[in-house]
Protein backbone atom coordinates (compact mmCIF):
# COMPACT_ATOMS: atom_id res chain seq x y z
CA UNK A 1 0.00 0.00 0.00
CA UNK A 2 1.26 3.46 -0.92
CA UNK A 3 -0.15 6.85 0.00
CA UNK A 4 -0.01 8.65 -3.34
CA UNK A 5 -1.71 11.95 -2.52
CA UNK A 6 -2.83 13.86 0.55
CA UNK A 7 -4.87 17.05 0.69
CA UNK A 8 -5.45 19.31 3.70
CA UNK A 9 -8.15 21.86 4.34
CA UNK A 10 -7.96 23.97 7.54
CA UNK A 11 -5.68 21.48 9.30
CA UNK A 12 -3.43 23.11 11.91
CA UNK A 13 -1.15 25.69 10.29
CA UNK A 14 -0.75 23.79 7.01
CA UNK A 15 -1.46 25.63 3.81
CA UNK A 16 -4.52 24.23 1.98
CA UNK A 17 -2.79 22.15 -0.66
CA UNK A 18 -2.66 18.73 -2.33
CA UNK A 19 0.70 16.96 -2.20
CA UNK A 20 1.80 14.01 -4.34
CA UNK A 21 4.02 11.72 -2.31
CA UNK A 22 7.02 9.69 -3.38
CA UNK A 23 6.89 5.90 -3.16
CA UNK A 24 10.22 6.08 -1.32
CA UNK A 25 11.61 8.54 1.19
CA UNK A 26 10.17 12.02 1.62
CA UNK A 27 12.00 14.50 3.86
CA UNK A 28 10.32 17.52 5.46
CA UNK A 29 13.01 20.01 6.40
CA UNK A 30 12.60 23.25 8.32
CA UNK A 31 12.89 25.05 11.61
CA UNK A 32 10.85 24.09 14.64
CA UNK A 33 7.14 25.00 14.81
CA UNK A 34 6.77 25.40 11.04
CA UNK A 35 4.38 22.50 10.40
CA UNK A 36 6.57 19.43 9.81
CA UNK A 37 5.04 17.39 12.63
CA UNK A 38 1.59 18.67 11.65
CA UNK A 39 2.09 16.99 8.28
CA UNK A 40 2.83 13.65 9.93
CA UNK A 41 -0.07 14.17 12.32
CA UNK A 42 -2.48 14.64 9.43
CA UNK A 43 -1.54 11.23 8.00
CA UNK A 44 -1.90 9.68 11.44
CA UNK A 45 -5.39 11.16 11.83
CA UNK A 46 -6.30 9.97 8.33
CA UNK A 47 -5.20 6.44 9.26
CA UNK A 48 -6.29 6.14 12.90
CA UNK A 49 -9.03 8.79 13.32
CA UNK A 50 -7.23 10.46 16.25
CA UNK A 51 -4.17 12.61 16.78
CA UNK A 52 -1.01 11.35 18.44
CA UNK A 53 -0.81 14.53 20.54
CA UNK A 54 -4.11 16.49 20.63
CA UNK A 55 -6.84 15.24 22.95
CA UNK A 56 -9.61 17.06 21.10
CA UNK A 57 -10.36 17.18 17.38
CA UNK A 58 -11.22 20.87 17.64
CA UNK A 59 -7.55 21.57 18.47
CA UNK A 60 -6.64 20.38 14.96
CA UNK A 61 -8.69 23.08 13.23
CA UNK A 62 -6.83 26.04 11.78
CA UNK A 63 -7.30 29.27 13.73
CA UNK A 64 -10.56 31.12 12.96
CA UNK A 65 -11.97 28.15 10.98
CA UNK A 66 -14.84 25.84 11.93
CA UNK A 67 -13.81 22.54 10.32
CA UNK A 68 -10.93 20.54 8.91
CA UNK A 69 -10.76 17.88 6.21
CA UNK A 70 -7.95 15.52 5.25
CA UNK A 71 -8.23 13.49 2.07
CA UNK A 72 -5.92 10.75 0.88
CA UNK A 73 -5.48 8.57 -2.17
CA UNK A 74 -3.85 5.18 -1.75
CA UNK A 75 -2.81 2.49 -4.21
CA UNK A 76 -2.75 -1.15 -3.15
CA UNK A 77 -0.60 -4.03 -4.38
CA UNK A 78 -3.12 -4.74 -7.15
CA UNK A 79 -2.67 -1.17 -8.38
CA UNK A 80 -6.23 -0.30 -7.33
CA UNK A 81 -6.89 3.23 -6.08
CA UNK A 82 -8.76 3.90 -2.84
CA UNK A 83 -9.93 7.15 -1.26
CA UNK A 84 -9.88 7.98 2.44
CA UNK A 85 -11.24 11.04 4.22
CA UNK A 86 -11.33 12.38 7.77
CA UNK A 87 -13.61 15.34 8.52
CA UNK A 88 -14.50 17.26 11.66
CA UNK A 89 -16.68 20.34 12.08
CA UNK A 90 -17.70 22.51 15.03
CA UNK A 91 -20.84 24.12 13.62
CA UNK A 92 -23.78 23.87 13.40
CA UNK A 93 -22.90 21.03 15.79
CA UNK A 94 -19.81 18.95 16.46
CA UNK A 95 -19.55 16.18 13.89
CA UNK A 96 -16.82 13.72 12.93
CA UNK A 97 -16.99 11.72 9.74
CA UNK A 98 -14.74 9.11 8.13
CA UNK A 99 -15.11 7.89 4.56
CA UNK A 100 -13.52 5.08 2.60
CA UNK A 101 -14.21 5.03 -1.13
CA UNK A 102 -17.03 7.56 -0.55
CA UNK A 103 -18.73 5.33 2.05
CA UNK A 104 -19.19 6.77 5.55
CA UNK A 105 -17.95 4.33 8.18
CA UNK A 106 -17.79 4.21 11.99
CA UNK A 107 -14.26 4.60 13.29
CA UNK A 108 -13.81 0.93 14.15
CA UNK A 109 -14.73 -0.10 10.58
CA UNK A 110 -12.60 2.65 9.05
CA UNK A 111 -9.32 1.99 10.89
CA UNK A 112 -6.97 -0.27 8.95
CA UNK A 113 -7.73 1.02 5.48
CA UNK A 114 -4.61 3.21 5.61
CA UNK A 115 -1.91 1.65 7.75
CA UNK A 116 0.88 3.54 9.45
CA UNK A 117 3.85 3.01 11.74
CA UNK A 118 4.84 6.16 13.60
CA UNK A 119 7.89 7.27 15.55
CA UNK A 120 7.61 10.51 17.50
CA UNK A 121 9.81 11.63 20.41
CA UNK A 122 6.94 11.08 22.86
CA UNK A 123 6.99 7.39 21.90
CA UNK A 124 9.97 6.92 24.19
CA UNK A 125 7.28 6.51 26.87
CA UNK A 126 6.51 3.13 25.31
CA UNK A 127 9.69 1.95 27.02
CA UNK A 128 10.09 4.42 29.89
CA UNK A 129 6.51 5.37 30.73
CA UNK A 130 3.66 3.72 32.58
CA UNK A 131 2.07 0.42 31.44
CA UNK A 132 -0.81 2.22 29.75
CA UNK A 133 1.60 3.52 27.10
CA UNK A 134 2.68 -0.03 26.26
CA UNK A 135 -0.88 -1.35 26.18
CA UNK A 136 -1.88 1.49 23.88
CA UNK A 137 1.09 0.74 21.64
CA UNK A 138 0.06 -2.89 21.21
CA UNK A 139 -3.61 -2.01 20.76
CA UNK A 140 -2.92 0.52 17.99
CA UNK A 141 -0.61 -1.88 16.18
CA UNK A 142 -2.90 -4.91 16.39
CA UNK A 143 -6.06 -2.91 15.58
CA UNK A 144 -4.53 -1.89 12.25
CA UNK A 145 -3.40 -5.41 11.44
CA UNK A 146 -6.54 -7.23 12.56
CA UNK A 147 -9.89 -5.48 12.63
CA UNK A 148 -11.22 -8.42 14.64
CA UNK A 149 -8.83 -7.44 17.43
CA UNK A 150 -10.25 -3.92 17.39
CA UNK A 151 -13.80 -5.28 17.66
CA UNK A 152 -12.84 -7.52 20.59
CA UNK A 153 -11.01 -4.66 22.31
CA UNK A 154 -14.02 -2.37 21.92
CA UNK A 155 -16.38 -5.03 23.28
CA UNK A 156 -14.02 -5.83 26.16
CA UNK A 157 -13.91 -2.18 27.21
CA UNK A 158 -17.72 -2.02 27.22
CA UNK A 159 -18.00 -5.19 29.33
CA UNK A 160 -15.33 -3.90 31.72
CA UNK A 161 -17.26 -0.66 32.17
CA UNK A 162 -20.46 -2.59 32.90
CA UNK A 163 -18.71 -4.86 35.40
CA UNK A 164 -17.17 -1.89 37.21
CA UNK A 165 -20.56 -0.19 37.38
CA UNK A 166 -22.03 -3.36 38.90
CA UNK A 167 -19.16 -3.52 41.43
CA UNK A 168 -20.07 -0.01 42.52
CA UNK A 169 -23.72 -1.04 42.88
CA UNK A 170 -22.73 -4.04 45.01
CA UNK A 171 -20.48 -1.81 47.10
CA UNK A 172 -23.51 0.36 47.86
CA UNK A 173 -25.60 -2.79 48.57
CA UNK A 174 -27.90 -2.07 45.63
CA UNK A 175 -26.99 -5.33 43.84
CA UNK A 176 -25.54 -8.71 44.84
CA UNK A 177 -22.49 -10.76 43.89
CA UNK A 178 -24.48 -13.35 41.95
CA UNK A 179 -24.99 -10.83 39.16
CA UNK A 180 -21.25 -10.79 38.42
CA UNK A 181 -21.28 -14.24 36.81
CA UNK A 182 -22.60 -13.06 33.44
CA UNK A 183 -20.06 -10.22 33.19
CA UNK A 184 -17.20 -12.44 34.37
CA UNK A 185 -17.89 -14.95 31.58
CA UNK A 186 -17.92 -12.20 28.96
CA UNK A 187 -14.78 -10.60 30.35
CA UNK A 188 -12.88 -13.90 30.36
CA UNK A 189 -13.89 -14.81 26.81
CA UNK A 190 -12.92 -11.47 25.32
CA UNK A 191 -9.91 -10.91 27.55
CA UNK A 192 -8.30 -14.22 26.61
CA UNK A 193 -8.57 -13.34 22.93
CA UNK A 194 -6.76 -10.04 23.55
CA UNK A 195 -4.00 -11.63 25.62
CA UNK A 196 -3.40 -14.42 23.10
CA UNK A 197 -3.10 -11.93 20.24
CA UNK A 198 -0.72 -9.72 22.22
CA UNK A 199 1.46 -12.73 23.05
CA UNK A 200 1.59 -13.68 19.37
CA UNK A 201 2.80 -10.20 18.44
CA UNK A 202 5.50 -10.22 21.12
CA UNK A 203 6.64 -13.68 20.07
CA UNK A 204 7.00 -12.34 16.53
CA UNK A 205 9.03 -9.38 17.78
CA UNK A 206 11.38 -11.69 19.63
CA UNK A 207 12.11 -13.61 16.44
CA UNK A 208 13.49 -10.52 14.68
CA UNK A 209 14.15 -7.66 17.11
CA UNK A 210 17.66 -8.75 18.08
CA UNK A 211 18.85 -9.12 14.49
CA UNK A 212 17.48 -5.70 13.57
CA UNK A 213 19.08 -4.09 16.62
CA UNK A 214 22.46 -5.53 15.70
CA UNK A 215 22.11 -4.20 12.15
CA UNK A 216 21.36 -0.66 13.35
CA UNK A 217 24.00 -0.54 16.10
CA UNK A 218 26.64 -2.83 14.59
CA UNK A 219 27.03 -4.14 18.15
CA UNK A 220 26.56 -7.62 19.56
CA UNK A 221 23.63 -6.84 21.83
CA UNK A 222 20.81 -8.96 23.17
CA UNK A 223 17.34 -7.39 22.92
CA UNK A 224 14.19 -9.13 24.14
CA UNK A 225 10.57 -8.23 24.80
CA UNK A 226 8.95 -9.83 27.84
CA UNK A 227 5.16 -9.94 28.05
CA UNK A 228 3.79 -9.34 31.55
CA UNK A 229 0.10 -10.26 31.51
CA UNK A 230 -1.80 -9.55 34.71
CA UNK A 231 -3.27 -13.04 34.38
CA UNK A 232 -0.55 -15.67 34.79
CA UNK A 233 -1.05 -19.37 34.11
CA UNK A 234 0.96 -22.56 33.94
CA UNK A 235 1.79 -22.37 30.24
CA UNK A 236 4.40 -19.65 30.65
CA UNK A 237 4.10 -16.21 29.15
CA UNK A 238 7.79 -15.35 29.41
CA UNK A 239 7.88 -13.66 26.00
CA UNK A 240 11.19 -15.38 25.13
CA UNK A 241 11.97 -16.05 21.50
CA UNK A 242 10.43 -19.25 20.25
CA UNK A 243 8.00 -19.60 23.16
CA UNK A 244 4.63 -19.81 21.44
CA UNK A 245 2.88 -21.88 24.11
CA UNK A 246 1.08 -18.84 25.48
CA UNK A 247 -0.30 -17.95 22.06
CA UNK A 248 -2.72 -20.85 21.90
CA UNK A 249 -5.70 -18.58 21.26
CA UNK A 250 -9.00 -17.74 22.90
CA UNK A 251 -9.81 -21.42 23.60
CA UNK A 252 -6.73 -21.97 25.77
CA UNK A 253 -8.28 -23.67 28.77
CA UNK A 254 -5.44 -22.86 31.13
CA UNK A 255 -5.67 -19.15 30.36
CA UNK A 256 -9.44 -19.07 30.79
CA UNK A 257 -9.32 -21.07 33.99
CA UNK A 258 -6.64 -18.80 35.45
CA UNK A 259 -8.59 -15.66 34.51
CA UNK A 260 -11.75 -17.05 36.10
CA UNK A 261 -9.87 -17.98 39.27
CA UNK A 262 -8.30 -14.51 39.52
CA UNK A 263 -11.70 -12.84 39.16
CA UNK A 264 -13.32 -15.08 41.76
CA UNK A 265 -10.45 -14.70 44.23
CA UNK A 266 -10.48 -10.94 43.85
CA UNK A 267 -14.22 -10.28 44.09
CA UNK A 268 -14.17 -8.75 47.57
CA UNK A 269 -11.25 -6.48 46.73
CA UNK A 270 -12.87 -5.45 43.43
CA UNK A 271 -16.10 -4.58 45.24
CA UNK A 272 -14.21 -2.57 47.83
CA UNK A 273 -12.39 -0.59 45.14
CA UNK A 274 -15.30 -0.64 42.67
CA UNK A 275 -12.81 -1.63 40.00
CA UNK A 276 -11.68 -4.78 38.15
CA UNK A 277 -8.05 -5.29 39.09
CA UNK A 278 -7.13 -8.20 36.80
CA UNK A 279 -7.34 -8.56 33.03
CA UNK A 280 -5.67 -7.39 29.84
CA UNK A 281 -6.47 -3.79 30.79
CA UNK A 282 -3.69 -4.27 33.38
CA UNK A 283 -1.16 -5.96 31.07
CA UNK A 284 2.39 -4.74 30.55
CA UNK A 285 5.62 -5.69 28.80
CA UNK A 286 9.25 -4.76 29.32
CA UNK A 287 12.21 -4.38 26.99
CA UNK A 288 15.40 -6.11 28.06
CA UNK A 289 18.85 -5.30 26.69
CA UNK A 290 21.52 -7.78 27.69
CA UNK A 291 18.98 -9.15 30.23
CA UNK A 292 18.58 -5.79 32.00
CA UNK A 293 15.51 -3.56 31.97
CA UNK A 294 16.17 -0.90 29.38
CA UNK A 295 13.79 1.56 31.06
CA UNK A 296 15.95 1.52 34.19
CA UNK A 297 19.49 0.92 32.95
CA UNK A 298 19.45 2.13 29.33
CA UNK A 299 20.81 5.46 28.09
CA UNK A 300 18.49 7.72 26.14
CA UNK A 301 20.30 6.77 22.94
CA UNK A 302 19.90 3.05 23.66
CA UNK A 303 16.21 3.53 24.41
CA UNK A 304 15.71 5.46 21.18
CA UNK A 305 17.53 2.77 19.18
CA UNK A 306 15.45 0.00 20.80
CA UNK A 307 12.25 1.88 20.00
CA UNK A 308 13.29 2.30 16.37
CA UNK A 309 13.98 -1.41 16.26
CA UNK A 310 10.45 -2.11 17.50
CA UNK A 311 9.05 0.13 14.78
CA UNK A 312 10.99 -1.79 12.13
CA UNK A 313 9.63 -5.04 13.57
CA UNK A 314 6.15 -3.62 13.11
CA UNK A 315 6.81 -3.31 9.38
CA UNK A 316 7.68 -6.99 9.19
CA UNK A 317 4.59 -7.91 11.21
CA UNK A 318 2.36 -5.96 8.83
CA UNK A 319 3.94 -7.79 5.90
CA UNK A 320 3.37 -11.20 7.46
CA UNK A 321 -0.12 -10.65 8.85
CA UNK A 322 -1.85 -8.64 6.13
CA UNK A 323 0.60 -8.55 3.22
CA UNK A 324 0.44 -4.74 3.17
CA UNK A 325 3.17 -2.26 3.95
CA UNK A 326 2.25 0.77 6.05
CA UNK A 327 3.48 4.32 5.63
CA UNK A 328 6.37 4.92 8.02
CA UNK A 329 6.30 8.31 9.76
CA UNK A 330 9.51 9.37 11.52
CA UNK A 331 9.54 12.62 13.48
CA UNK A 332 12.95 13.93 14.54
CA UNK A 333 14.49 10.50 14.09
CA UNK A 334 18.04 11.90 13.75
CA UNK A 335 18.23 13.12 17.33
CA UNK A 336 20.78 11.24 19.43
CA UNK A 337 21.72 8.86 16.58
CA UNK A 338 25.33 9.04 15.43
CA UNK A 339 26.18 9.11 11.72
CA UNK A 340 26.87 5.37 11.54
CA UNK A 341 23.45 4.50 12.99
CA UNK A 342 21.77 7.05 10.75
CA UNK A 343 23.32 5.40 7.70
CA UNK A 344 22.39 1.90 8.86
CA UNK A 345 18.82 3.05 9.45
CA UNK A 346 18.41 4.66 6.05
CA UNK A 347 19.91 1.68 4.26
CA UNK A 348 17.11 -0.38 5.83
CA UNK A 349 14.39 2.13 4.88
CA UNK A 350 15.06 2.32 1.14
CA UNK A 351 12.39 -0.26 0.29
CA UNK A 352 9.61 1.47 2.28
CA UNK A 353 7.47 4.56 1.87
CA UNK A 354 8.83 6.85 4.58
CA UNK A 355 8.16 10.44 5.59
CA UNK A 356 10.83 12.00 7.80
CA UNK A 357 11.09 15.36 9.52
CA UNK A 358 14.36 17.09 10.32
CA UNK A 359 15.62 20.55 11.25
CA UNK A 360 19.25 21.16 10.43
CA UNK A 361 20.64 17.64 10.33
CA UNK A 362 22.83 16.74 7.32
CA UNK A 363 21.09 14.71 4.62
CA UNK A 364 24.02 12.94 2.98
CA UNK A 365 22.89 9.56 4.32
CA UNK A 366 19.53 9.82 2.55
CA UNK A 367 19.57 8.52 -1.01
CA UNK A 368 17.04 9.39 -3.72
CA UNK A 369 14.79 11.32 -1.34
CA UNK A 370 12.14 13.88 -2.22
CA UNK A 371 12.79 16.93 -0.05
CA UNK A 372 10.30 19.62 0.97
CA UNK A 373 11.17 22.77 2.85
CA UNK A 374 8.47 23.69 5.36
CA UNK A 375 8.03 27.32 6.38
CA UNK A 376 4.95 28.59 8.25
CA UNK A 377 2.83 25.71 6.97
CA UNK A 378 3.86 26.10 3.34
CA UNK A 379 5.62 23.17 1.64
CA UNK A 380 8.06 23.91 -1.17
CA UNK A 381 9.84 21.12 -3.00
CA UNK A 382 13.63 21.52 -3.14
Amino acid sequence: MKLKKIKFTNFRNLNDIEIELSDGITVLKGKNAQGKTNFLESIYVLALTKSFRAQRSLDLIKWDQTYFKISGETVDDKDETHLTEAYFELTPQKRTQFKYNHNTLPARDYIGNLKTVTFIPDDLKIITGSPRHRRRYLDILLSQIDRGYLYVLSDYQKILKERNALLAQINMEKSNKDELGFWNDKLVDLGCKLMARRQMAIDFFNNSVEKLAKTITNDDISLKIKYLPSIRHNQGGSGDAGNGSNAAGADNKAMKQSFEEHLMAGIDGDILRKNTRKGPHRDDFEVLQNKRQLAIYGSRGEIRTALLTLKLCELDLFKQECDAMPVLLLDDVFSELDMARQKALFDMLEKYQVIITTTDQPLENIKNATIYNVDEGILTQS
